[in-house]
């Protein structure tokens, strides 16, 4: 192609997968990208976002996105814009859901995660997830939006920074 990507198109179900480190970023096509089995992603994986995109775990689905000290996890707008992409949404109450030594940057966009909140990282009612050494980013809402009964299997040395909103919006009962 002529540009630099590995495209994942919203139609590809990502069911048992695994990313691994490429010379070039991936790059998540428009549109709401179901995992409904399990994306693995390894150390050092860059990937943007086009405009309005994002990914949900959903069902049975977990998303195991767990990077190293020196070498993180990416997750990015296509442009560095406030906003510019969805973010990631948690319905699955898996418990092999993580985000760990990640980068989450320009998130919180109005993608069609329908009825849900804007944030780069949004767990749904009864959603689980660890989140340790991650870093979240301009964002033009929230860096982390929690429903009643969210969460946190794990939640240590993480940084949420210049967000449009609040940092992280959480019911008093989760603490």
């Amino acid at each position: 192609n002529s540009m630099d990507f590995v495209f994942v198109y919203q139609q590809n179900q990502l069911e048992d997968e695994i990313m691994y480190p490429l010379n070039v970023p991936y790059l998540f096509k428009q549109g709401a990208h179901l995992i409904k089995k399990g994306l693995q992603i390894k150390p050092g994986v860059d990937i943007a976002f086009e405009s309005e995109s994002g990914i949900a775990i959903v069902d049975e689905g977990y998303l195991e996105a767990e990077g190293t000290l020196s070498d993180s996890i990416m997750f990015r707008g296509l442009e560095p814009d406030p906003g510019y992409w969805g973010g990631l949404l948690f319905t699955s109450e898996s418990p092999r859901n993580k985000v760990h030594f990640a980068h989450i940057s320009d998130a919180s966009s109005r993608v069609n995660f329908s009825g849900f909140e804007r944030g780069g990282i949004i767990i749904g009612s009864y959603a689980s997830v660890s989140i340790k050494h991650t870093e979240i980013s301009n964002g033009s809402q929230y860096g982390i939006f929690c429903f009643t009964w969210a969460q946190f299997s794990a939640f240590e040395q993480n940084r949420i920074r210049g967000q449009g909103a609040f940092p992280i919006i959480i019911n008093p009962i989760q603490v």
